[in-house]
């Protein structure tokens, strides 16, 4: 029986099957994401024969949406796609990761990739890149997760939004080439280097609230709102009344595998989308999100 060495030496890379080219970039992943210390989102990948005769394997996310792209050449070499057109070779020998860490390091690093000059493909790759790995490090099943890009004040910004009002996230590049991620009012750098998603469990803990802090109880939830109203709430506005929607967790609403309840908060504020109005969903886990204006999405104020 061939060990992997054999294997390595005794498969022709030019005639690869489908299934011998899923296993190749399947593994060249695994080694990708354990070098960029990420997690590995699955084993998603399609092949297609590209009208240049090569073999491409795509590798998809949750939403079906292409995280990378991979082609097998005429020299049986496995290349990663950079850019449009521009494929670079990751690994020359079937199963074989040792070149991972030389590409990552020449073509993934900040003096190769210049993340001042993304295109727009480019930049919805980035993030989506990050979303995949903090949906994953949170455990959450996120579903048709869509991606407005916009410019202000010469920045590229991208907003992850689950139309059904659950995962709601702003992203830009700064003007350093850097990716951030909103929180209330300020963007934090959540990736420095391109595809790098290796500070988003650092991220999630320093912005880690505990149920204390956004505690499970209705009655308590609301005392903490109107006490942190200048988190939610901007200007000098006053608190009129609160409503909730039933003293406990509604078993019938599942949001991103937790049971949550509606709050609403009603202030003189009354020149707000909502006349006044702020909406609210308190999670079991501790977690509250707040609705953006009208629009019936809500983005997250307290990290669970």
């Amino acid at each position: 029986m061939l060990d992997e060495a054999d294997t390595i030496k005794e498969v022709n890379t030019k005639k690869l099957s489908a299934e011998q080219a899923i296993e190749w970039v399947k593994k060249v992943i695994i080694a990708e994401n354990t070098y960029r210390n990420s997690e590995y989102q699955g084993d998603d990948l399609e092949t297609a024969l590209g009208p240049d005769q090569l073999l491409y394997i795509t590798y998809l996310g949750s939403q079906g949406d292409v995280l990378a792209t991979y082609r097998i050449n005429a020299l049986g070499q496995l290349q990663k796609k950079l850019s449009e057109n521009d494929y670079r070779t990751i690994s020359t020998k079937y199963l074989d990761t040792s070149e991972v860490k030389h590409f990552i390091d020449t073509y993934l690093g900040t003096l190769e990739v210049d993340t001042k000059k993304l295109n727009e493909e480019e930049i919805l790759a980035w993030v989506k890149s990050m979303v995949e790995a903090e949906v994953a490090y949170r455990g959450i099943v996120l579903k048709n997760t869509d991606y407005k890009l916009f410019m202000e004040d010469n920045l590229v910004y991208v907003r992850a939004i689950e139309p059904r009002g659950g995962y709601s996230r702003t992203f830009r590049v700064n003007s350093f080439g850097k990716l951030e991620l909103k929180r209330q009012d300020a963007f934090s750098i959540i990736s420095e280097k391109y595809l790098d998603t290796s500070l988003i469990s650092g991220y999630i803990m320093n912005h880690r609230k505990t149920k204390d802090i956004a505690p499970s109880n209705p009655s308590a939830a609301t005392d903490w709102l109107i006490e942190n109203k200048t988190i939610w709430l901007k200007g000098n506005f006053e608190i009129i009344d609160s409503f909730r929607t039933q003293n406990d967790y509604a078993p019938e609403k599942i949001d991103v595998n937790e049971s949550y309840y509606d709050l609403q908060i009603k202030t003189n504020d009354v020149n707000s989308a909502r006349g006044g109005l702020y909406n609210f969903k308190v999670y079991s886990s501790g977690r509250i999100d707040k609705e953006l204006g009208d629009t019936g999405y809500y983005e997250n104020i307290i990290f669970e």
